[in-house]
């Protein structure tokens, strides 16, 4: 029963490790805080889907190898355990690993814009939903971070 417990708790930390959602959250200063963003103006020349790579954490990985390692350790007896759990470990560890990084990964846009100064420029963020479109005329908000909107 114990080891049921401590098997639903570390998938639960697993889970904890899910992706925000896509749209876009504002940070607190930039919003509270009245900081300004510049506006210009452009037009879209091409758009691609990108992956947005959210980064590297070893929570996956830690809690995965703990879940494998009581899963492991539970098959067998002495010796046979010790083994079962090791590789439970390891296994579990880059099935954690790897669930994470599937969950931080974002799908994403990029947008190659000709600006009102006729500068090219390109910018990539998260896909909203927000459909773009070449010749479509767009808002470019530069900021932390800077973001492309109709």
């Amino acid at each position: 029963m114990k080891k049921i417990i401590i098997t639903t708790l570390l998938t639960a930390m697993l889970c904890a490790c899910a992706a925000p959602s896509q749209s876009y959250t504002y940070q607190a200063p930039s919003v509270r805080g009245g900081v300004i963003s510049s506006v210009t103006f452009g037009q879209i020349l091409s758009v691609r889907p990108v992956t947005i790579d959210g980064g590297t954490s070893y929570i996956g990985m830690g809690t995965g190898a703990a879940v494998g390692a009581i899963a492991g350790s539970s098959i067998g007896h002495n010796r046979g355990s010790a083994i079962a759990g090791i590789l439970g470990g390891v296994a579990g560890g880059a099935i954690g690993s790897s669930i994470q990084q599937g969950m931080q990964n974002v799908p994403g846009v990029e947008l190659v814009i000709v600006n009102q100064y006729k500068q090219t420029v390109a910018i990539s963020q998260p896909n909203t939903g927000e459909i773009f479109l070449p010749g479509d005329i767009v808002k470019i908000i530069n900021g932390s971070p800077t973001r492309v909107t109709h």
